[in-house]
This record gives C-alpha cells, structure tokens and sequence, in this order.
C-alpha cells in the first residue's frame, strides 16, 4: 500500500486584476488529502474489502466539494475518484 500526499486543493481559485493583484483571494479547503494505492497482490488479498464496506454501508455522505461525491465514516471521506475533475496525482 502506498499514501501519497496531495495537500492543499483549492475549492476556487483566486481572481486577479489586470496587474496580478488579488481581487478575491482563492478559497482552500482545509481538509488533508493523499491518495491510497493498493498493489494488484494487496487487492488479490482482498484486505481492502472490510475497509471499503465500512464506507459503504456505515459512512454518511460527505461535505460537497466542487461536483465530488464523497462518503464519510469516522471523519474521513472516501471520495470517488471517478468524480473528481482535475486529479493532482494520477498513476500511469
């Protein structure tokens, strides 16, 4: 398993006149961000099943950030990767 960390993401980014000045500063989320992999023999394992099903079936959905879908348990969001447009880290 490897978690990398994203930082910051911001919600909307800043307006800037026509000398580079801030207008109406970025709107940031406060919330940590990383991404979770899971190598093909940890998935093969299936130890990530207990894991997603407590989102699945305990978590509540989560705060809306931009179009993302997220569920939330214990205070952590579990947010689908298939809604998130502008991804910071993306496996190749």
């Amino acid at each position: 398993i490897t978690v990398s960390k994203i930082g910051t993401h911001t919600l909307t980014p800043a307006v800037l006149d026509a000398e580079g000045a801030v207008v109406t500063p970025a709107v940031i989320d406060p919330s940590f961000h990383a991404n979770i992999y899971m190598s093909p023999e940890v998935v093969a394992r299936g130890r990530w099943e207990g894991w997603a099903l407590l989102w699945h079936f305990m978590g509540q959905p989560g705060r809306q950030n931009a179009e993302e879908q997220a569920i939330d348990f214990n205070g952590i969001e579990l947010i689908d990767p298939a809604t998130v447009k502008r991804p910071v880290n993306v496996m190749l």
